[in-house]
């Protein structure tokens, strides 16, 4: 704040002239507005990218949702196809059986019975060997008729397997997606943290630049007022040190006057030059008390802004340990955390070929036991007669009951690889639920970070007050 008192002495008047005193302190607040608007700017900028982040998150869930929603359709769908395949067959099998075969009629329908428990490629398979070991007695058209509709039910079972395949491919490719985005979104967001710590780093030492330059700009007002002062002090010889009797009766009554009242007397016409120099050097004396005791309240009040402000960066460094800290660990998990998940899904992998692999074996199996009974039947056919009926339907038995024990066997099988999946697939949710609790405790340190910065904020508010308060303090003090 520059102040420029200029003294006029006209025809024995002493008057003193003074400019507006808060404009250029006013005009050099303004110049750190700018710097506390680029740090808005930025805090929005972070705001606004982790509302697009959330938003795009969201998105893909519904995605995700929408693709096991048509998956769970198109299972149903195969369900319905395959259970409407059985009762075409069973009431095929009632139709054309003849009451004299009713022993294999019956285990006909226990084995459907169990089959219809297993896996669709196992209920096809053994649909097709309950059409193959029908009684002789059937009609060729209706077993046109019957391979027909098989044909049909393979394609339809082909076709919903391969939408199946590429659901399951699309679901996989969203998840890795997803991975990849909450890995890019986690990048930018410490980024733009860290940029954002450089630039209140930077705006921090600016801001302490300019109060140092104030401090100066003061210390020079100061001084200049000191030289004039005593210029004046010189020019007029106010160390006289004699007084007449009205000198001593102001002397009486120096202390309880004001300084509007001594500048008063001081512009009066009608005294003496003693007067005249004691009431200057009575203004000078209290001019002086004035500038001490603003100078023991300037430094007071400047050692504690100065130790709000050490404090304060000590706390930033702090935090930026922290942040730094908590950085490298976060990185050491997501590098350690991403090994183990690409281990855990090879092995997966590994055990589902290996399924695969299973189920493959059976079926090649189970179609050559298909192939089997297609021979016996034939041979049941040409060998029919009165005389050999209950061997041959002994026979038949029989190797119905192999065929069911076999049947068993895989079926045990396929539990025994359910099992192992379902296991698989709850170590995968209890991997996911371990990470949302890791980004869950990042998410409470970043708010201890904006709970220290709001503290910071606060303190150098109170900083720009302590500096208002100064500046009216002086101004009622030259006034």
């Amino acid at each position: 704040m520059k102040t420029n008192r200029n003294q006029k002495m006209a025809g024995g008047e002493l008057t003193f002239s003074r400019n507006s005193p808060a404009e250029n302190f006013l005009n050099r607040e303004a110049l750190e507005e700018p710097e506390v608007s680029d740090v808005e700017e930025l805090k929005e900028s972070l705001k606004n990218g982790l509302f697009d982040a959330r938003r795009k998150i969201t998105f893909l869930r519904r995605e995700l949702k929408e693709k096991q929603d048509n998956l769970d359709v198109e299972r149903s769908m195969r369900e319905t196809a395959e259970k409407e395949l059985a009762n075409i067959s069973m009431n095929g099998h009632r139709d054309h059986s003849t009451p004299n075969n009713g022993s294999p009629t019956r285990s006909l329908r226990h084995s459907t019975k169990r089959l219809n428990r297993s896996s669709p490629s196992r209920l096809d398979q053994s649909r097709r060997g309950e059409e193959r070991s029908v009684t002789p007695n059937l009609h060729l058209g209706n077993m046109e008729t019957m391979i027909e509709e098989l044909k049909s039910a393979r394609l339809l079972n082909q076709t919903l397997t391969e939408k199946l395949s590429q659901a399951e491919n699309e679901l996989d490719q969203v998840l890795i997606s997803k991975e990849e985005m909450e890995i890019e979104l986690e990048a930018s967001v410490t980024a733009r943290g860290a940029a954002l710590v450089d630039k209140l780093y930077t705006a921090q030492k600016v801001r302490e630049d300019a109060m140092n330059v104030r401090m100066k700009l003061l210390i020079d007002e100061k001084e200049e007022l000191q030289k004039r002062l005593r210029k004046l002090e010189k020019d007029h010889g106010f160390d006289s040190g004699v007084d007449t009797g009205s000198g001593l009766y102001d002397e009486l009554q120096q202390d309880q006057l004001s300084m509007n009242e001594v500048l008063g007397r001081l512009s009066s016409n009608g005294q003496s030059s003693n007067a005249i120099e004691y009431n200057g050097g009575t203004l000078i004396e209290r001019l002086n008390q004035a500038q001490t005791t603003n100078k023991l309240k300037s430094s007071e009040s400047f050692k504690q802004i100065k130790d709000e402000r050490d404090q304060a960066v000590n706390q930033i460094s702090n935090l930026k340990d922290e942040l730094s800290e908590v950085q490298k660990e976060r990185e050491l998990y997501e590098t350690q955390h991403r090994k183990n998940e690409k281990n855990r899904l090879k092995a997966i992998q590994n055990q589902l070929k290996a399924v695969i692999n299973e189920r493959d074996e059976a079926q090649e199996r189970s179609l050559q036991l298909e192939d089997e009974i297609e021979k016996i039947r034939l041979q049941f056919s040409l060998k029919n007669s009165l005389s050999q009926e209950e061997s041959l339907k002994h026979q038949f038995n029989t190797t119905l009951n192999d065929f069911e024990k076999r049947l068993q066997e895989k079926e045990r099988e396929l539990n025994l690889a359910q099992t192992s999946y379902d296991e698989m697939v709850e170590k995968l949710s209890a991997s996911t639920r371990e990470k949302n609790s890791l980004v869950k405790q990042l998410e409470d340190t970043r708010e201890k970070l904006n709970d220290e910065q709001k503290r910071a904020e606060r303190s150098e508010r109170l900083v720009e007050v302590l500096r208002r308060r100064k500046t009216i303090s002086i101004s009622d003090t030259i006034d």
